[in-house]
Protein backbone atom coordinates (compact mmCIF):
# COMPACT_ATOMS: atom_id res chain seq x y z
CA UNK A 1 0.00 0.00 0.00
CA UNK A 2 1.06 3.68 -0.98
CA UNK A 3 1.83 5.40 2.27
CA UNK A 4 0.42 9.12 2.12
CA UNK A 5 2.61 11.95 0.86
CA UNK A 6 2.93 14.36 4.08
CA UNK A 7 1.40 17.79 3.93
CA UNK A 8 3.16 20.97 2.24
CA UNK A 9 3.61 23.68 5.06
CA UNK A 10 3.10 27.51 3.31
CA UNK A 11 4.74 29.72 5.98
CA UNK A 12 4.47 33.58 5.99
CA UNK A 13 6.59 36.30 7.65
CA UNK A 14 8.28 39.47 7.31
CA UNK A 15 11.58 38.52 8.77
CA UNK A 16 13.19 35.99 5.92
CA UNK A 17 15.02 34.94 9.30
CA UNK A 18 12.58 33.68 11.14
CA UNK A 19 11.27 31.98 7.79
CA UNK A 20 15.17 30.36 7.44
CA UNK A 21 15.10 29.52 10.88
CA UNK A 22 11.53 28.25 10.70
CA UNK A 23 11.66 25.89 7.38
CA UNK A 24 15.24 24.07 9.20
CA UNK A 25 13.21 23.73 12.22
CA UNK A 26 10.30 21.59 10.00
CA UNK A 27 12.89 19.66 8.07
CA UNK A 28 14.22 18.56 11.20
CA UNK A 29 10.96 17.10 12.21
CA UNK A 30 10.77 15.60 9.08
CA UNK A 31 7.32 17.19 8.30
CA UNK A 32 7.43 17.39 4.55
CA UNK A 33 7.82 20.31 1.63
CA UNK A 34 8.13 23.86 3.19
CA UNK A 35 7.10 26.75 1.31
CA UNK A 36 8.09 30.34 2.48
CA UNK A 37 6.47 33.58 1.81
CA UNK A 38 7.92 37.18 2.90
CA UNK A 39 5.90 40.39 3.07
CA UNK A 40 6.02 43.84 4.17
CA UNK A 41 3.86 45.94 6.45
CA UNK A 42 5.31 49.24 4.26
CA UNK A 43 4.55 47.85 0.88
CA UNK A 44 1.32 46.82 -0.55
CA UNK A 45 0.54 42.90 -0.04
CA UNK A 46 0.63 40.82 -3.50
CA UNK A 47 -2.63 38.61 -3.74
CA UNK A 48 -2.27 37.77 -7.21
CA UNK A 49 0.93 36.28 -6.04
CA UNK A 50 -1.25 34.59 -3.16
CA UNK A 51 -3.69 33.75 -4.89
CA UNK A 52 -1.67 31.74 -7.18
CA UNK A 53 0.03 29.95 -4.59
CA UNK A 54 -2.99 29.50 -2.41
CA UNK A 55 -4.38 27.92 -5.64
CA UNK A 56 -1.69 25.49 -6.48
CA UNK A 57 -1.96 23.96 -3.06
CA UNK A 58 -3.85 21.12 -1.83
CA UNK A 59 -6.55 21.55 0.94
CA UNK A 60 -3.97 19.20 3.49
CA UNK A 61 -1.25 22.43 3.39
CA UNK A 62 -0.25 23.60 6.78
CA UNK A 63 -0.22 27.17 6.45
CA UNK A 64 1.35 29.24 9.38
CA UNK A 65 1.70 32.82 10.26
CA UNK A 66 4.84 33.61 12.47
CA UNK A 67 4.74 36.82 14.57
CA UNK A 68 7.82 37.95 15.36
CA UNK A 69 7.97 38.91 19.55
CA UNK A 70 10.70 41.40 20.35
CA UNK A 71 11.13 43.94 23.48
CA UNK A 72 8.83 46.21 22.09
CA UNK A 73 6.25 44.05 21.09
CA UNK A 74 2.65 44.95 22.62
CA UNK A 75 1.07 42.28 21.33
CA UNK A 76 -1.00 43.92 18.16
CA UNK A 77 -0.10 41.57 15.51
CA UNK A 78 -3.59 41.47 14.40
CA UNK A 79 -4.59 45.13 14.99
CA UNK A 80 -5.83 46.46 11.96
CA UNK A 81 -4.16 49.86 12.70
CA UNK A 82 -0.47 48.74 13.85
CA UNK A 83 -0.07 45.51 11.66
CA UNK A 84 -2.89 46.12 8.51
CA UNK A 85 -1.14 44.05 5.94
CA UNK A 86 -0.77 41.16 8.66
CA UNK A 87 -4.10 41.11 9.02
CA UNK A 88 -5.41 41.70 4.87
CA UNK A 89 -2.94 38.25 5.10
CA UNK A 90 -4.61 36.32 7.92
CA UNK A 91 -8.09 37.67 6.72
CA UNK A 92 -7.37 36.17 3.11
CA UNK A 93 -5.74 33.11 4.88
CA UNK A 94 -8.93 32.08 6.71
CA UNK A 95 -11.18 32.09 3.67
CA UNK A 96 -9.47 28.73 2.43
CA UNK A 97 -10.18 25.50 3.68
CA UNK A 98 -7.30 24.72 5.73
CA UNK A 99 -6.65 25.71 9.43
CA UNK A 100 -4.57 28.71 9.95
CA UNK A 101 -2.05 28.27 12.70
CA UNK A 102 0.08 30.93 14.33
CA UNK A 103 3.28 30.65 15.50
CA UNK A 104 4.65 33.11 18.05
CA UNK A 105 8.57 33.65 17.78
CA UNK A 106 10.32 35.41 20.54
CA UNK A 107 13.64 36.59 19.81
CA UNK A 108 14.85 36.52 23.60
CA UNK A 109 14.12 34.34 26.75
CA UNK A 110 12.62 37.41 28.07
CA UNK A 111 10.16 38.56 25.96
CA UNK A 112 9.39 34.87 25.76
CA UNK A 113 8.88 34.61 29.91
CA UNK A 114 6.43 37.86 29.14
CA UNK A 115 4.46 36.03 26.80
CA UNK A 116 4.18 33.24 29.13
CA UNK A 117 2.84 35.68 31.58
CA UNK A 118 0.42 36.94 29.34
CA UNK A 119 -0.44 34.21 27.40
CA UNK A 120 -4.06 33.61 29.03
CA UNK A 121 -4.79 36.95 27.17
CA UNK A 122 -4.67 35.23 24.00
CA UNK A 123 -7.93 34.65 22.75
CA UNK A 124 -8.61 38.75 23.56
CA UNK A 125 -5.59 39.29 21.11
CA UNK A 126 -5.96 37.38 18.42
CA UNK A 127 -10.03 38.42 18.34
CA UNK A 128 -11.92 36.48 15.69
CA UNK A 129 -8.71 34.58 14.43
CA UNK A 130 -8.47 32.88 18.07
CA UNK A 131 -9.42 29.12 17.36
CA UNK A 132 -6.90 27.47 19.71
CA UNK A 133 -4.06 27.62 17.05
CA UNK A 134 -1.22 29.39 18.74
CA UNK A 135 2.38 28.10 19.11
CA UNK A 136 5.24 29.40 20.52
CA UNK A 137 8.65 28.56 18.63
CA UNK A 138 11.46 29.46 20.20
CA UNK A 139 14.31 28.78 17.49
CA UNK A 140 14.34 31.77 15.90
CA UNK A 141 18.06 32.42 14.58
CA UNK A 142 19.00 36.08 13.50
CA UNK A 143 22.85 34.57 12.32
CA UNK A 144 20.67 32.07 10.04
CA UNK A 145 21.77 31.99 6.68
CA UNK A 146 20.40 30.32 3.86
CA UNK A 147 20.10 29.37 0.21
CA UNK A 148 16.20 28.94 -0.39
CA UNK A 149 14.22 30.61 -2.16
CA UNK A 150 11.63 32.96 -0.46
CA UNK A 151 8.33 33.82 -2.29
CA UNK A 152 8.03 37.83 -2.15
CA UNK A 153 4.82 39.07 -1.49
CA UNK A 154 5.55 42.48 -1.62
CA UNK A 155 3.82 44.39 -4.37
CA UNK A 156 6.28 46.18 -6.15
CA UNK A 157 4.43 47.45 -9.39
CA UNK A 158 3.40 51.00 -9.76
CA UNK A 159 6.49 51.94 -7.92
CA UNK A 160 8.29 55.39 -9.00
CA UNK A 161 9.75 58.78 -7.59
CA UNK A 162 7.66 61.33 -6.33
CA UNK A 163 8.15 64.45 -5.11
CA UNK A 164 7.61 64.66 -1.18
CA UNK A 165 3.81 65.64 -0.52
CA UNK A 166 2.83 64.89 -3.75
CA UNK A 167 -0.19 62.85 -4.16
CA UNK A 168 -0.86 60.09 -6.81
CA UNK A 169 -3.80 61.21 -9.38
CA UNK A 170 -6.94 59.26 -9.70
CA UNK A 171 -5.57 57.69 -12.59
CA UNK A 172 -2.51 56.70 -10.60
CA UNK A 173 -4.53 55.73 -8.05
CA UNK A 174 -6.69 53.14 -9.98
CA UNK A 175 -3.73 51.82 -11.99
CA UNK A 176 -1.66 51.44 -8.42
CA UNK A 177 -5.37 49.46 -6.80
CA UNK A 178 -6.52 47.41 -9.84
CA UNK A 179 -3.99 44.76 -9.39
CA UNK A 180 -5.59 44.45 -5.41
CA UNK A 181 -9.13 44.59 -6.71
CA UNK A 182 -8.16 42.08 -9.56
CA UNK A 183 -6.35 39.68 -6.82
CA UNK A 184 -9.79 39.85 -4.19
CA UNK A 185 -11.84 39.39 -6.93
CA UNK A 186 -9.92 36.14 -8.16
CA UNK A 187 -9.51 34.64 -4.46
CA UNK A 188 -13.36 35.72 -3.66
CA UNK A 189 -13.95 33.36 -7.30
CA UNK A 190 -12.14 30.93 -6.48
CA UNK A 191 -13.31 30.19 -2.86
CA UNK A 192 -16.99 30.65 -4.50
CA UNK A 193 -15.81 27.97 -6.85
CA UNK A 194 -14.51 25.77 -4.19
CA UNK A 195 -17.62 26.18 -2.15
CA UNK A 196 -19.43 25.42 -4.95
CA UNK A 197 -17.41 22.26 -5.33
CA UNK A 198 -17.69 20.91 -1.99
CA UNK A 199 -21.29 21.89 -1.80
CA UNK A 200 -21.83 19.72 -4.73
CA UNK A 201 -20.06 16.73 -2.99
CA UNK A 202 -21.86 17.34 -0.02
CA UNK A 203 -25.55 17.42 -1.62
CA UNK A 204 -24.31 14.36 -3.73
CA UNK A 205 -23.22 12.45 0.07
CA UNK A 206 -26.57 13.73 1.24
CA UNK A 207 -28.43 12.17 -1.69
CA UNK A 208 -26.55 9.14 -1.31
CA UNK A 209 -27.31 8.91 2.35
CA UNK A 210 -31.22 9.78 1.95
CA UNK A 211 -31.25 6.92 -0.70
CA UNK A 212 -29.44 4.26 1.72
CA UNK A 213 -32.08 5.82 4.32
CA UNK A 214 -35.20 4.71 1.85
CA UNK A 215 -33.63 1.53 1.53
CA UNK A 216 -33.36 1.21 4.93
CA UNK A 217 -36.45 1.74 5.58
CA UNK A 218 -38.10 -0.56 2.64
CA UNK A 219 -36.05 -2.83 4.26
CA UNK A 220 -37.74 -2.24 7.98
CA UNK A 221 -40.98 -2.21 6.63
CA UNK A 222 -40.68 -5.44 4.57
CA UNK A 223 -39.12 -6.88 7.99
CA UNK A 224 -41.80 -5.66 9.84
CA UNK A 225 -44.70 -7.21 7.57
CA UNK A 226 -42.50 -10.54 7.46
CA UNK A 227 -42.84 -10.51 11.12
CA UNK A 228 -46.55 -9.69 11.41
CA UNK A 229 -47.31 -12.52 9.09
CA UNK A 230 -44.96 -15.03 11.14
CA UNK A 231 -46.73 -13.90 14.04
CA UNK A 232 -50.08 -14.70 12.90
CA UNK A 233 -49.36 -18.07 11.65
CA UNK A 234 -47.67 -18.49 15.25
CA UNK A 235 -51.26 -18.06 17.15
CA UNK A 236 -52.79 -19.77 14.24
CA UNK A 237 -50.58 -23.03 15.07
CA UNK A 238 -51.46 -22.03 18.98
CA UNK A 239 -55.04 -22.08 18.50
CA UNK A 240 -54.54 -25.51 16.68
CA UNK A 241 -52.45 -26.68 18.94
CA UNK A 242 -54.90 -25.53 21.69
CA UNK A 243 -57.83 -27.39 19.88
CA UNK A 244 -55.65 -30.25 19.30
CA UNK A 245 -54.92 -30.44 23.21
CA UNK A 246 -58.94 -29.96 24.30
CA UNK A 247 -59.99 -32.85 21.50
CA UNK A 248 -56.97 -35.20 23.62
CA UNK A 249 -58.34 -34.47 26.57
CA UNK A 250 -62.04 -35.44 25.06
CA UNK A 251 -60.72 -38.35 23.96
CA UNK A 252 -58.87 -39.09 27.11
CA UNK A 253 -61.84 -38.38 29.27
CA UNK A 254 -63.99 -41.05 26.80
CA UNK A 255 -61.44 -43.36 26.66
CA UNK A 256 -61.31 -43.35 30.79
CA UNK A 257 -65.53 -43.54 30.32
CA UNK A 258 -64.90 -46.75 28.05
CA UNK A 259 -62.51 -48.51 30.42
CA UNK A 260 -65.20 -48.09 33.43
CA UNK A 261 -67.44 -49.76 31.35
CA UNK A 262 -65.18 -52.31 29.96
CA UNK A 263 -64.29 -53.10 34.23
CA UNK A 264 -68.10 -53.05 35.10
CA UNK A 265 -68.95 -55.13 32.26
CA UNK A 266 -66.01 -57.76 33.57
CA UNK A 267 -67.42 -57.50 36.95
CA UNK A 268 -70.71 -58.74 35.60
CA UNK A 269 -69.75 -61.09 33.60
CA UNK A 270 -67.30 -62.55 36.18
CA UNK A 271 -71.02 -62.38 38.46
CA UNK A 272 -72.53 -64.45 36.02
CA UNK A 273 -70.02 -66.85 35.30
CA UNK A 274 -69.70 -67.73 39.37
CA UNK A 275 -73.59 -67.92 39.85
CA UNK A 276 -73.27 -70.23 36.33
CA UNK A 277 -71.07 -72.67 38.16
CA UNK A 278 -72.74 -72.61 41.27
CA UNK A 279 -75.92 -73.91 39.46
CA UNK A 280 -73.57 -76.11 37.83
CA UNK A 281 -73.11 -77.72 40.95
CA UNK A 282 -76.56 -78.18 42.22
CA UNK A 283 -78.26 -79.63 39.06
CA UNK A 284 -75.41 -82.51 38.91
CA UNK A 285 -76.57 -85.46 40.85
CA UNK A 286 -73.41 -86.38 42.91
CA UNK A 287 -71.45 -90.47 41.84
CA UNK A 288 -73.12 -93.61 42.66
CA UNK A 289 -76.64 -92.22 43.17
CA UNK A 290 -79.51 -93.92 41.33
CA UNK A 291 -83.13 -93.24 40.32
CA UNK A 292 -86.01 -94.78 41.75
Amino acid sequence: MTSALPPRHLVFSTSKEALWSYEGHLKEKGDGPVELFQFSEQEDLNVNVLADKLNGSSSSSQVSVLLMLTGSSSYLWLDREHHPKNVELCTMLKRFPRKLNFVICPTSRATRDEWEAQSSQAPGIFGDFWDNNISVWDGFDRDVASKNQICSLICTEGKGKKDVGEKPSARNRFSLGWPLVLGICALELWYIAHLHMTLGAERGQVEKLQGERAATYAEKEKLEESLKTTQAEKEKLQNDLNTAQAENEKLQKDLEATQAEKENFQNDLNTAQAENDTLQKVVVAPAGTSRL
